[in-house]
């Protein structure tokens, strides 16, 4: 059970634990004098949490923000942390406040981008690597996106818009 040894002391101290001394075989088959807890009142006792809430409010903060920047969602950090919502919910507007972000990418995530625009290793270099692959154009209120590569001359990119466009039938 997952019931730390210094709760049973204290309980058998505060007479909720009523233990019996008996004699009993052991796995090797020698008697030997043995004490025995009722499991009803084991179960009644505190449980020792596996992951242990954070008793300073600062450690709370800094696993909160770990964990965010992992990608977890709030709910996730609630479950890990056993918080409080609405102290998650504060703990993540602060994490927001101080440059975090709500989209995180995962390892796979960045590679699959990389496959897609080239390789990049910050948000800034993702959006300049994405600018340069796609080129919009606005029509009626409608984005018309051509896709051309990286390298791609003046002359490529509006040859690229054109047939974008010609294909949404822009006049």
């Amino acid at each position: 059970m997952d019931v730390a040894y210094d709760t049973i002391v204290k309980a058998e101290r505060a007479g909720k634990l009523h233990p019996e001394t008996v004699m009993r075989a052991d796995g090797r088959g020698v008697v030997r004098s043995m004490v025995v807890l009722d499991v009803d009142e084991l179960t009644k006792l505190p449980r020792r949490r596996l992951f242990p809430v954070p008793e300073n409010p600062d450690e709370l903060c800094a696993r909160a923000f770990e964990l965010f920047e992992q990608g977890k969602t709030v709910r996730a950090v609630v479950i890990e942390l056993r918080a409080h919502k609405e102290k998650i919910d504060a703990l993540k507007q602060e994490w927001l406040d101080a440059g975090g972000c709500d989209l995180v990418l995962s390892a796979a995530h960045v590679e699959q981008l990389a496959r897609h625009v080239g390789s990049f290793s910050t948000v800034t270099e993702l959006c300049d690597r994405v600018a340069e692959t796609l080129t919009r154009a606005r029509v009626g209120g409608e984005v018309i996106v051509a896709t051309v590569p990286a390298d791609a001359s003046d002359a490529a990119i509006e040859g690229a818009i054109n047939a974008a466009l010609d294909r949404a039938g822009a006049p």
